[in-house]
């Protein structure tokens, strides 16, 4: 029987106790960046996390979107979401002009 990492990673066996690991693979926000934190909208309920800058792929801005594997908290695996940036960027511009078009 074959087991992928994620279905073994999910219970780890300490000594006699298994203790599930809390991971998650969710969408996360970039919200701002200020002396080298950067500071992540993650998941639906926009919970922040805090992490170096240097942990994130090269190049991101404020605004940009992630794809993000979190393990107890903190930041394990993180992919710049082009996608899902390009598709709030419509949505967000698609909103003002309707705004602005409706108060000419």
């Amino acid at each position: 029987m074959v087991l992928s990492f994620w279905s073994a990673a999910k219970n780890l066996r300490v000594g006699h106790t298994t203790h599930p690991l809390r991971m998650s693979m969710e969408k996360a926000a970039i919200d701002r960046i200020d002396e080298g934190i950067v500071v992540l909208l993650v998941g639906p309920e926009e919970r922040e996390l805090s992490v170096l800058v240097g942990q994130l792929p090269p190049g991101v801005q404020a605004g940009d979107w992630l794809r993000v594997i979190i393990v107890n908290g903190k930041l394990k695996q993180v992919e710049l979401d082009r996608e899902e940036a390009q598709k709030r960027r419509e949505r967000i511009k698609a909103k003002l002009n309707r705004l602005f078009n409706k108060n000419s």
